[in-house]
């Protein structure tokens, strides 16, 4: 029974610990993933990355839906789990979750990024993300605007959340 108790304390701390570091655990609507889809035009090889992707929903779509390199990233271990588990039943070689935190990972390989955190947030991976995407990368917000970026398009639908894609200049 202590061992049950402990792993579930260790659960909940993680969760909330990722909750306070970047946002806590509201999934992307599923009505909005092809808005998403489209925005990311991602090609065979684009290399993505989901921010905080908890139960990995979104990255599990896209994976189903393209070519492209799938990658989410939790900091959450209830979620990883879960997510991870996703991977187990589709093309794990195109589509993977990370354990981590999105503030101490290097982003140089990416070139799509898709996030949904607090906006509080979006002020501490902006510059990060400004500094370590190419040129022409691809970034998408949701509900949030990304601070010090111009956008290049804003998908808005009335009754919906704003989805904000930029490109890296």
């Amino acid at each position: 029974m202590e061992i049950i108790i402990a792993i579930s304390l260790l659960l909940l701390i993680s969760a909330a610990y990722a909750a306070h570091s970047a946002a806590p655990w509201v999934p992307t609507w599923n009505k909005d993933k092809q808005r998403i889809y489209k925005l990311l035009d991602l090609q065979s090889n684009d290399k993505f990355i989901e921010l905080g992707c908890g139960t990995a929903r979104l990255s599990k779509y896209l994976s189903k839906n393209t070519e492209a390199n799938i990658n989410g990233i939790e900091l959450s271990l209830l979620h990883f789990f879960f997510a991870k588990s996703k991977t187990i039943f589709t093309n794990g070689k195109k589509f993977k979750v990370h354990y981590g935190n999105l503030f101490k990972i290097n982003y140089f390989d990416y070139n799509a990024v898709y996030m949904f955190l607090m906006p509080e947030a979006y002020e501490k991976i902006s510059e990060k993300l400004h500094k370590e995407l190419t040129a022409g990368s691809k970034v998408v917000s949701y509900v949030w605007p990304l601070p010090n970026w111009e956008p290049e398009k804003i998908d808005k639908e009335v009754g919906r959340a704003d989805i904000y894609l930029y490109i890296k200049k």
